[in-house]
């Protein structure tokens, strides 16, 4: 990977997204000409598939995206480490993917959708940046945002290990749990 690079990673699905970021790249290659694209794909519907290969081709982004397919934990690390922003377009509103933790953890900048619990783990402009969800242009502004500012991306992504290092401590979890626990055993006792 090379620098100004963008990570997806997750199934190639509607649900996630990737459309979304597809149709934002030509406005980001436009402002940050460098930019590549790495798409890591955990696993795929054909005809979605097919139709996020055409965009590239109408796009002419062939020279600048890699669809690198299912690969193993430790390439997967690597490739996360390389990235330069981790982009999360997810369009389902239950979801919080995997992804945002482990990027998270790897003090990286995020790009992700501004739905369902994302907003959750992810402080806006804090521990990254939050994109409307069906917008490919906020999308891309936002990215473009992360690519030209160095400094900020790094302040970010240190920012986001220690919202991770807060969200996904064992101990507090452990606390969480306890609490519903004991919240669900003292309104099941008063029945």
């Amino acid at each position: 990977m090379e620098d100004n690079s963008i990570l997806f990673a997750g199934w190639i699905d509607e649900k996630k997204g990737l459309h979304i970021l597809i149709d934002a790249m030509p406005e980001i290659f436009k402002k940050v000409p460098s930019a590549k694209l790495y798409v890591l794909e955990l696993t795929s519907y054909k005809e979605y598939k097919n139709k996020i290969l055409k965009k590239v081709d109408e796009y002419g982004l062939k020279d600048r995206f890699f669809m690198l397919g299912r690969l193993s934990s430790d390439e997967f690390k690597e490739y996360l480490k390389k990235a330069n922003v981790v982009v999360v377009p997810e369009q389902w509103e239950n979801m919080s993917p995997v992804i945002i933790a482990e990027a998270m953890a790897k003090a990286k900048p995020i790009v992700a959708s501004r739905i369902g619990g994302i907003p959750e783990f992810i402080e806006h402009g804090k521990s990254g940046l939050l994109a409307s969800h069906n917008n490919p242009k906020d999308f891309a502004e936002k990215i473009i945002q992360i690519l030209q500012d160095k400094n900020k991306a790094i302040e970010m992504g240190k920012m986001a290990r220690q919202r991770a290092l807060e969200i996904f401590n064992e101990e507090k979890i452990k606390n969480q749990l306890l609490d519903l626990y004991q919240n669900v055993k003292g309104s099941n006792a008063k029945k």
